[in-house]
């Protein structure tokens, strides 16, 4: 499809003129992409009404918007939930995955990532793990809607992270999404998912908005068993939902992000910090337990960092692996070409099959060792 059909499809389901699709196009506000048959055309950042993420399916029948998902606010203070909800408060939990909208657009089922791209990696994971049941969900309804849910596991080329339930690759629901881009309310959730293979996210307890106690024991019990952390929602979306994370979550994301501390180390470090200064603060934690958390995060600061410096030391590289499963060797071609599309330096560090599947060894190319490397040679910082 040449860009001036696009162009003119685009200006017809968007109601915004060519020439300013043209010209969102030339400053890659608006990125054209392709994924096998199907041309799409997604936002990369918001433009009223459109959020960013905001995907536009092209097709041979007609075309689709598939609005962005809405950004979270975080809440830093269990306290306030009272001045923010309505009446109820739903409580489920915030897996630590990545963000994944699920949609039927012309025969295929297509996973769309927060930001709008359609991942040819999990979109061939869920047609293999659930292909079956979101064939049936999305006959039995109107195909105008998309579940929205958390993509997690070890086998994941974005945020792979254990969880002993679910070790590989699995997805979770916490919401639908109608064709107006509206979230809909949690029974219609439950009732379109119930009796299919699709999981939910845990649903932890649904309160009073004065009931904080009941909360803060809700969130005792994730940190204890290391989990991430929280989604406060109105059963009916009358109002946004918030989040919250546990210490273990902010602390194990430093650990992670530090790793590589010119890359994610920065971005990571400040809001993360932030979030324990008010969660210490409203649990009124004594100094032994203060000290405590000072030394966790202390060590999840330098501690990844000071072994990436001496990695790079000793004479090795310093890159991000991940482990990617399929059950199509023609998938490969598809995520490769996807990742150059992006412009995301990697390496196939090996390929091979196991029980009817093939296993890659995706290697991420760093920055950071670079620096690193920099710095040891001359002594200087980069910073100042």
């Amino acid at each position: 499809m040449d860009l001036v059909h696009i162009i003119r499809k685009l200006e017809k389901v968007l109601n915004i003129e060519a020439d300013k699709i043209s010209e969102l196009i030339d400053k890659d506000l608006i990125r054209i992409m392709n994924y096998k048959d199907i041309t799409y055309a997604l936002f990369r950042k918001d433009r009223k009404p459109f959020l960013e993420g905001t995907t536009v399916l092209l097709g041979k029948e007609g075309e689709r918007i598939i609005y962005g998902y809405p950004s979270i606010k975080r809440i830093l203070l269990l306290s306030s939930i009272p001045n923010y909800f309505i009446d109820e408060v739903v409580v489920e939990e915030k897996m630590d995955g990545y963000n994944v909208r699920i949609v039927e657009f012309e025969g295929n089922i297509l996973a769309i990532s927060r930001g709008g791209y359609v991942c040819p990696y999990t979109t061939h994971k869920l047609n293999t793990l659930y292909g079956d049941s979101l064939k049936e969900i999305f006959e039995r309804m109107n195909s105008d809607f998309a579940i929205v849910g958390e993509v997690i596991g070890l086998e994941n080329p974005y945020v792979p992270h254990r969880y002993p339930e679910s070790p590989r690759f699995d997805f979770y629901a916490f919401d639908t999404m109608d064709s107006d881009g509206r979230l809909m309310p949690l029974k219609e959730r439950d009732k379109l998912l119930l009796g299919t293979d699709l999981k939910v996210v845990k649903k932890l307890a649904h309160l009073d908005k004065f009931e904080i106690d009941t909360i803060k024991r809700v969130v005792n019990f994730l940190e204890t068993e290391g989990r991430e952390g929280i989604v406060f929602k109105d059963p009916y979306h009358r109002v946004p939902p918030l989040k919250y994370s546990t210490s273990y979550a902010n602390i194990n994301d430093i650990r992670v992000g530090m790793k590589f501390f010119f890359e994610e180390g920065r971005s990571y470090l400040f809001s993360r910090i932030l979030r324990e200064i008010f969660k210490a603060a409203e649990e009124n934690i004594d100094r032994h337990e203060l000290v405590k958390r000072a030394t966790a995060l202390g060590l999840s600061i330098l501690e990844p960092a000071v072994e990436s410096v001496k990695k790079v030391m000793h004479g090795d590289n310093l890159n991000e692996e991940y482990t990617l499963t399929i059950q199509d060797e023609e998938v490969i071609n598809d995520i490769v070409d996807f990742m150059h599309d992006l412009h995301i330096g990697f390496d196939i560090a090996q390929l091979r099959s196991r029980n009817g599947e093939y296993v890659i060894k995706l290697v991420k190319l760093k920055k950071t060792e670079d620096e690193i490397r920099n710095i040891l040679k001359s002594g200087y910082t980069p910073m100042d």
